[in-house]
């Protein structure tokens, strides 16, 4: 299914580009790269705008649940590049990873590596250890101007029944409090990439038609139906 809107101009709508505030407006898409600021954009809307709902309180209870019950929360530290353990009460905002796994290798967070990852620098030496799409997160959230990521391979110790158990009780809570969820929806892997971000490259056609001289009009497909066929709609957790 798709949709018909305006092709919006951002030059001419700089006077009204509220994100929240424009109305079957669509807009052409860099092929190449993702649009941080315009991603910047929408994060400040939120946080402006929906706070009834979107703001964040990892004191509040969601059922009998919140996220001060584990004893330490982890977070891959962007700026330091390594692994933070923050007591619950020092809850910091950071961006969430939710993507596909698949078969192949990554580095995980374990008691035998636990000690080492906190190290700060030591993701830069294992950075070609780490998955693409892991290393893509790490950069767009560093360019959203956070400084910590949450990734359920290096966040939870892997090797441990009881932490990694903890982590999926709460894991709903996770995501709730997160600024922001990068869902890495493309590909059937870990290694596939972000597409847009860094190294990993994209291709979007775009079916534009000009119904009078200025105006034009852009076919959209719906994100659900973009969605609904890719490998990580058929995960577990989504």
């Amino acid at each position: 299914m798709v949709y018909i809107a305006l092709l919006h101009d951002p030059i001419a709508a700089a006077a009204n580009s509220h994100p929240t505030r424009r109305h079957a407006i669509a807009r052409r898409v860099p092929s190449s790269r993702i649009d941080v600021e315009q991603m910047k954009g929408w994060i400040a809307a939120c946080a402006d705008e929906h706070t009834d709902t979107c703001a964040r309180r990892p004191n509040r209870p969601l059922g009998k649940r919140n996220l001060h019950e584990l004893p330490t929360i982890r977070f891959v530290d962007v700026i330091n590049k390594c692994i933070a353990e923050l007591p619950p009460t020092k809850f910091p905002v950071y961006a969430a990873l939710s993507y596909v796994w698949g078969s192949v290798f990554t580095t995980r967070l374990s008691t035998h590596n636990r000690t080492s990852l906190l190290e700060p620098g030591i993701l830069r030496k294992l950075w070609s250890r780490l998955p693409r799409t892991i290393r893509d997160a790490i950069k767009l959230t560093k360019q959203l101007g956070m400084q910590y990521l949450w990734v359920d391979s290096l966040c939870l110790v892997q090797n441990d029944p009881q932490d990694v158990e903890n982590g999926i009780r709460l894991m709903d809570c996770i995501y709730e409090e997160a600024a922001v969820t990068i869902v890495a929806a493309s590909g059937d892997h870990a290694d596939y990439g972000i597409p847009g971000v860094a190294s990993t490259g994209r291709t979007l056609a775009h079916r534009i038609v000009e119904v009078k001289p200025g105006v034009e009009v852009i076919a959209c497909q719906q994100f659900n139906e973009a969605l609904k066929n890719a490998p990580y709609s058929k995960r577990a957790w989504t």
